[in-house]
């Protein structure tokens, strides 16, 4: 079959945060509505500066995460996604065959993670004939915060010329007058140490 190749380079991915598992499991639950039924669902985040990836299995009609992987992101997805999801399905007696449900983060990001992860969520879905969902990084980060207040921004790189702020994208040099225009008190997303300076 299509995976025994496959099996010797496999990958996983999923920014490793306490409260990720709030997205993955609203998702999933919303899966679990629609197909009532046992299913192994991947979830799959090449969108930030750390790849990660979630196995999650519905149960007695409760979502359970089985496990997670993650690691710091050196546009290195080509080589170390799919052996790592062969490794995470191992380590939980799991196939490909038995992904039914794949989640991905479609963007923003870095193109070249983006480009692998939504790559091999689609490849995985095709040769399974699963059912593959998109979330945007937006989406992702406002589950994952549980809450929006009116004085935090997301913040989220956009290549060397801006970032974006809720959704909107600012050049770099007017970021902190339009931080300041907007009361911004706090901020959160996918941004380093060097950037938030």
């Amino acid at each position: 079959r299509g995976w025994i190749k496959l099996r010797r380079y496999s990958t996983s991915l999923l920014y490793r945060r306490g409260s990720d598992r709030h997205v993955l499991k609203f998702v999933a639950q919303i899966l679990q509505i629609m197909y009532k039924k046992a299913m192994i669902t991947l979830a799959i985040n090449t969108s930030s500066q750390k790849t990660a990836m979630a196995l999650l299995k519905e149960h007695d009609g409760k979502l359970k995460l089985l496990d997670e992987s993650s690691w710091k992101s050196k546009n290195d997805e080509a080589e170390n996604l799919l052996p790592n999801i062969a490794k995470l399905l191992q380590k939980n007696k799991k196939t490909f065959e038995d992904i039914k449900n794949l989640i991905v983060i479609k963007g923003p990001g870095s193109f070249t993670g983006l480009r692998i992860g939504v790559a091999t969520a689609n490849l995985i879905a095709y040769l399974n004939k699963a059912h593959l969902y998109c979330l945007t990084a937006f989406d992702y980060y406002w589950k994952m915060l549980g809450e929006k207040p009116k004085d935090m921004a997301l913040l989220l790189y956009a290549g060397s010329g801006g970032i974006y702020v809720n959704g909107e994208l600012v050049n770099l040099p007017d970021l902190k007058k339009y931080l300041t225009e907007k009361k911004v008190k706090e901020f959160f997303g996918n941004i380093s140490n060097d950037q938030k300076k």
